[in-house]
Formats: structure tokens, C-alpha cells, sequence
């Protein structure tokens, strides 16, 4: 009999434990609305969430939640100096029955930030006045279509940054396996460096500068005049006509 209670009590323990880990669990109810947040005054948007988050330029800022009533309160948007944090609430593991969308309105924009499992899309061309920074360090992708002088991207994660748009300068760094797509963003130079196995595909017209210390390859276009390149990985760089 003790066997028995023992057992049980160390079931007991362990879905305790599982449930400690990921959080408590809450089931989205269906009934889909939406709920605006009165948060301003943001240039930078950090998601470390799953939700997807949707950019658009516009005359003034906004912050809007798209999911399930009772998952509202779960979502905190929360203003860390001037950027703004999406993420779940501490100690809760969210179900959606749909899914949850972030739609977010402002000028301009000079920082996005990923680390979380969901998708960041621009749903207009967004704009920065001097230059704008992305980065990707978890398995979600950004796709954004821009206009800044400077642009730079960073993806130290699994998912895929894919740019489009215009720009003087971009930078891009890769040290994870994700890639990042930027042949649509028109640039006059282009600087890509990687020490992982991500790929980059870019665009430049004057100068392309390329530094691979890892397993990633670089395909370029543009009537580009002045190619330099250090390879001492296994990658490679290739024009693309």
C-alpha cells in the first residue's frame, strides 16, 4: 500500500513540476476581439512572445491586441525607456484558439527586436529617420519593407529575416543557421559578415564588403563597382544576374 501512495505522490510531484516549468495553462474561450492599449511614446518594439505583430506606418501610435477575450490581460505591452516589450505575462501559458495578432501604428521605427517564436510583418513600407536596427535571436522570422538612410539586421536565431525597400547603407550579421533575404532592399553599399551556416542574399549598387568565418554563402545583385571579400570558412560569394 505505501508502494502505491508513494507512486502516486510522486506523480503528483511531477505534473506539478511540468506545470510550474511551463506555466500555467489558459484556453482561449473563442470569442475573438479586440482590445486597444493606450501606450505611446515607443520607437523600439521588442516581441518575445508567439504572438505575430503587425508594423504599420502611420500619422500617430497605436497599439492594438486581436485574440481571445479572456487572454487580454495575459498579454503585457509594457514601455521599457523608449522601446516597447511584448510578452506573456509571468507564469501563465497561453492557448489561443486562433492565435493572437499585435497590430502597431507609429512614424517611425528605429528598432525591432525578436527572441520569441512568432513572426514580425510590416503591413506598409515603415520608415526610420536616421537608420533602423532588426535582429532574430529565436525561431521566428521578420519581414519588413523600409525606407531608411541606414539599415542594419543581426540573426543569431533559426528563423529568417527578409527585407525589402530602400536604403543608403545595410549591414547585415549572421552568427545563427537562420538567413536573411535582402536582395528587394535597394542599397548603394552592403556589408554582410558570418560565423555561422545562415545565407544571405542582398542588393548593392557601389560597394559589397563580405567576411565569412562560417559555412554561409552570399548572393548578391546590383551593378555593384567595387567587390571585397575575406573567405576563411567553407562559404562562398556569388553574383546573381
Amino acid at each position: 500500500m505505501k508502494k502505491y501512495i508513494f507512486a502516486a505522490v510522486i506523480v503528483v510531484l511531477f505534473l506539478s513540476s511540468c506545470n510550474f516549468i511551463g506555466g500555467k495553462r489558459v484556453e482561449g474561450s473563442g470569442n475573438v476581439t479586440t482590445q486597444d492599449r493606450s501606450v505611446t511614446g515607443f520607437s523600439a518594439i521588442h516581441s518575445s512572445g508567439f504572438f505575430d505583430v503587425y508594423l504599420s506606418a502611420g500619422a500617430s501610435q497605436s497599439v492594438r491586441i486581436e485574440g481571445d477575450d479572456n487572454l487580454h490581460s495575459y498579454v503585457e505591452t509594457r514601455l521599457d525607456g523608449s522601446e516597447l516589450e511584448i510578452d506573456t505575462k509571468d507564469g501563465y501559458n497561453l492557448r489561443p484558439s486562433k492565435g493572437i495578432k499585435i497590430y502597431i501604428t507609429s512614424p517611425d521605427f528605429t528598432r525591432v527586436r525578436l527572441s520569441g517564436s512568432g513572426d514580425i510583418v510590416s503591413q506598409n513600407q515603415i520608415s526610420g529617420k536616421d537608420k533602423i536596427e532588426l535582429s532574430v535571436s529565436g525561431s521566428g522570422n521578420i519581414k519588413v519593407n523600409l525606407n531608411a538612410p541606414a539599415v542594419e539586421s543581426e540573426m543569431s536565431g533559426s528563423g529568417d529575416i527578409n527585407l525589402s525597400g530602400e536604403a543608403k547603407k545595410f549591414e547585415g550579421k549572421l552568427s545563427g543557421s537562420g538567413n536573411i533575404r535582402a536582395m528587394d532592399l535597394k542599397t548603394e553599399e552592403t556589408s554582410i559578415r558570418i560565423s555561422g551556416s545562415g545565407n544571405a542574399d542582398v542588393f548593392a549598387s557601389a560597394k559589397l564588403d563580405v567576411r565569412v568565418t562560417g559555412s554561409g554563402d552570399v548572393r548578391y545583385r546590383g551593378g555593384v563597382e567595387q567587390v571585397t571579400s575575406n573567405i576563411t570558412g567553407s562559404g562562398s560569394v556569388k553574383k546573381i544576374d
